[in-house]
Formats: structure tokens, sequence, C-alpha cells
């Protein structure tokens, strides 16, 4: 998902059976999902800062995941320094692809590699720093299956 988790989400159904195609909406589970943000010193929902969609705390991370019977909730929409960001043991992950963001900051990018089994490794591109290539050798090897593995 692009944002985060929405109060209206309930079952996966309430995603398949919206209305296609989807535009963005003033209000309802596709504007929460796409606005919504976590924030582990949330308790369950908040109002969001943006203007619209809520900010979500860890227990509504672990409520979702084992309503819907998923392992892993997988989004963006936020930047992160580190180009990858993970809450609530391991339940969620932002990734945020773009390093240098507006050339503005100097925040590594990362993508998710999925494994023909699941396993996921994240990729990280770091800007050009001191260590970097320990950095980059650092970031590779987050969920590497020698690591970690989520069954």
């Amino acid at each position: 998902m692009h944002g985060g988790l929405s109060p209206s989400l309930i079952t996966l159904d309430d995603l398949r059976n919206h209305p296609k195609p989807i535009r963005n909406p003033f209000r309802g589970i596709v504007n929460d999902m796409l606005w919504a943000d976590p924030d582990p010193a949330v308790f369950e929902w908040k109002t969001s800062a943006r203007g619209s969609g809520f900010v979500f705390g860890t227990n509504v991370i672990d409520d979702v995941c084992a309503r819907l019977d998923v392992e892993l909730i997988i989004r963006a929409h936020q930047m992160c320094f580190d180009g990858y960001w993970v809450v609530s043991g391991k339940k969620l992950i932002t990734i945020f692809s773009a390093p240098m963001y507006c050339n503005l900051y100097k925040n590594a990018g990362c993508v998710l590699k999925v494994d023909d089994e699941l396993g996921i490794q994240m990729v990280a591109f770091v800007p050009e720093s001191a260590k970097v290539e320990q950095v980059i050798e650092e970031k590779n090897r987050v969920w590497d299956f020698s690591f970690d593995n989520i069954e």
C-alpha cells in the first residue's frame, strides 16, 4: 500500500469490493490508506496532521496482521533516512526508494527483493559518503536468510 491502514479496513474484501477504477477520494478507506502513517507513540488511531488519513500505533498493526492473516505490511509514503523503517516486530516496513530526496537530504533509498519462497532482502542505495561500502553491506543484509526468515 502507499500510506498505511484505515480504521474502516475490516477484511481484504473491503478493498476487493471497492468500485474500480479507484480515484483519490476525500475520505474513506482508500483515502485513509493513501495518507495514513504509523507512529509507535500513538496507542490506536489519531487524526493525521497531514489533514487527511490517520496515524496508527503498533497495536493496530498487530491487530490488522492477525485479523487479515498477513505476516507483513509493506508501505511507502514517508522519507526514511536509511531508505527503510521497520516497526512492530517486523510486521510493517516502510520502503523509500528515492536516495538524496529532492537533492535536499542525504538519505538512502531502498528496494525490497522478494524471492520465490517469499524471503525478503533489503537493497539499499546509499549516497556517497565515508565507509559507504560498509553501510551498503550492512543494509543489504538486514533480512538475508542467514540473518532472519519470516515464516
